[in-house]
């Protein structure tokens, strides 16, 4: 298994997270969205799944450990803050305006998720 292969793994991946995410009126990968959230084990995965998982092990391969982990933990800081935070935030800004922001964040990840693809392939197609 080569980085590539966890370039387009991981690519598709977030592709197909962001596409459910922007087609369908349902929470996040497809679960109703709740009214409040609780912090259990099993919103772990969603937080970091596989794809997140393949974008560390790219990153570390690519910037470095250091840079990785530093990215890791700034994004799990800004991940606890926001959650801790979210009945405020969405109180400022609105169910609509959240909506709409969850689904511009779900094209970018889309784009990051073709970009990995396109890379992957590239740097396969090259090799032979």
């Amino acid at each position: 298994i080569t980085e590539d292969d966890f370039r387009v793994a991981g690519g598709i991946l977030l592709v197909v997270f962001s596409i459910r995410d922007l087609v369908t009126q349902e929470g996040h990968q497809g679960t109703p969205a709740p009214e409040s959230v609780g912090i259990v084990p099993i919103a772990i995965p969603i937080i970091m799944g596989p794809a997140a998982l393949a974008t560390l092990l790219l990153g570390a391969e690519e910037f470095g450990s250091s840079i990785t982990m530093g990215a890791l933990v700034a994004n799990l800081g800004v991940v606890w803050l926001v959650f801790s935070r979210a009945t405020w935030i969405l109180d400022r800004i609105g169910k609509e305006a959240a909506a709409a922001l969850g689904k511009i964040f779900s094209l970018l990840l889309a784009a990051i998720g073709v970009m990995l693809i396109r890379q992957g392939l590239k740097n396969m197609i090259a090799l032979y």
